[in-house]
């Protein structure tokens, strides 16, 4: 009797996407930037040619060539990963979508951008920081000649309020519709505002006069009245949405830290606090490299928020 035959279904990953030192290419024009910042999605897209979406939690390691000094220690910030951030950018997605939800009945699928993505605006101070983009999408494969890598669209939400002002979703800056922008935090903390209850207890133990023994006492009365009525945690206002990812040197002196290890990057923004990129024969390269893990999206780690 013949054996019946099984066959198990693998699910396919491609190899993970490592982009290559030399982030950033070119001078920017007046003072330097501050700062510099990594979209995990943005270079994913133009390297992979597809679209990685920006609201996912995406997984990477930024490492740093042992042949390169550092002046000072570069420092990896990401979001947070905790209850309050995710909270406060999955509101942002669904008030998005609420607001969107009459135009999408009318824009059919066949007319609907195909490349349509949630973003939220950084909203960076002004030329205070600097995007950095892998060396592979800035020469091409023949002679190394730079080329232009900055094509595409990318652009940030906007929807239009009740007044007709068209407004951003951005992670600083406070809420201003006139303005243009809708801090996802400040509306988050609106949403989450809790009033103090109960009140302190003032009065005091009821039927003292009966009971001569004092069964209830007028400090436990006030202990359990008091004692939790308000939250463990800022109940209006929360600023810690930023957590330190790791440092990266590589000084004279021999001190090194070459790996951030692997961490969490919600919306998959990179920010390089204080690291300004410079130049060396003409072109930046301070030999960081961005790997992002494999996984089930699209070949990488990425979870939904």
């Amino acid at each position: 009797m013949a054996k019946r035959s099984s066959s198990t279904k693998r699910t396919q990953r491609t190899p993970a996407t490592v982009l290559e030192s030399q982030m950033g290419h070119s001078v920017p024009t007046g003072p330097s930037p501050a700062h510099s910042v990594i979209y995990i999605d943005d270079v994913l897209s133009r390297n992979n040619q597809r679209l990685y979406r920006q609201h996912k939690t995406y997984y990477a390691d930024l490492r740093l060539s042992g042949q390169r000094d550092t002046t000072s220690a570069i420092e990896v910030w990401v979001l947070k990963s905790n209850w309050y951030v995710l909270g406060a950018l999955r509101m942002a997605k669904r008030m998005h979508d609420q607001a969107m939800k009459e135009e999408r009945a009318v824009v059919t699928e066949s007319n609907m951008a195909r490349w349509y993505d949630f973003r939220i605006q950084p909203n960076w101070t002004a030329g205070a920081v600097q995007q950095l983009s892998p060396l592979g999408l800035h020469y091409n494969t023949l002679n190394l000649a730079e080329v232009d890598a900055t094509g595409g669209e990318r652009l940030y939400s906007v929807v239009n309020d009740r007044d007709g002002n068209s407004v951003e979703f951005t992670l600083s800056g406070t809420s201003a519709p006139a303005s243009g922008r809708l801090n996802v935090f400040d509306e988050f903390d609106a949403a989450g505002n809790v009033q103090d209850q109960p009140t302190v207890w003032s009065g005091s133990a009821p039927y003292k006069e009966l009971f001569p023994e004092n069964v209830l006492d007028d400090g436990n009365v006030n202990a359990l009245a008091g004692r939790g009525n308000e939250p463990p945690y800022n109940p209006t206002d929360h600023n810690q949405v930023w957590t330190k990812a790791g440092e990266l040197i590589s000084s004279p002196g021999g001190t090194q830290q070459l790996s951030t290890g692997v961490f969490a990057a919600p919306l998959g923004i990179v920010y390089l606090r204080g690291y300004q990129i410079t130049t060396d024969g003409g072109v930046h390269d301070e030999g960081l490299t961005l790997e992002v893990l494999p996984g089930d999206y699209k070949g990488v780690m990425a979870l939904d928020i």
